[in-house]
């Protein structure tokens, strides 16, 4: 059972990136790192994060980018992007490059982004569970 997740906050808005850490932090199971560049998360997937939650503009690259070089290093993280953008092909690219989903920035964020995370949990939980059963055997 896995003790503690990793969840790494890619925003550059400073306001934006507060009231992300304010509504992720009362949960104890997390440790939050935060980044306002994709250079500085790239630079830190060392840590193996569990969880990466970025937005889609960032100063230095967009999120397509952030997300491919994401999954090139062959990680097990999930990764939510949070964005204002609501272009239907950027969004099936970002689901298609492996994005486990795509938030529209709004009123509904905060909740949705929460519930988001707490699916994430369950599932990580499971393959952890599962890849301890599929050892005994």
């Amino acid at each position: 059972m896995k003790n503690t997740f990793k969840i790494f906050i890619v925003e550059d808005d400073r306001m934006y990136q507060k009231m992300l850490t304010h509504i992720l932090e009362p949960d104890k199971s997390s440790k939050l790192y935060l980044f306002s560049s994709g250079k500085d998360c790239l630079d830190a997937l060392g840590e193996r994060p569990d969880i990466i939650s970025m937005d889609y503009s960032l100063p230095d690259m967009d999120g397509t980018t952030l997300l491919s070089s994401i999954k090139s290093q062959d990680l097990d993280a999930e990764v939510v992007v949070l964005s204002g953008q609501t272009d239907t092909s950027t969004i099936y690219e970002l689901l298609g490059l492996g994005a486990y989903d795509v938030i529209t920035k709004d009123v509904s964020t905060k909740y949705r982004l929460i519930n988001v995370i707490r699916r994430l949990k369950e599932l990580i939980e499971l393959r952890h569970q599962l890849i301890e059963l599929s050892s005994a055997f």
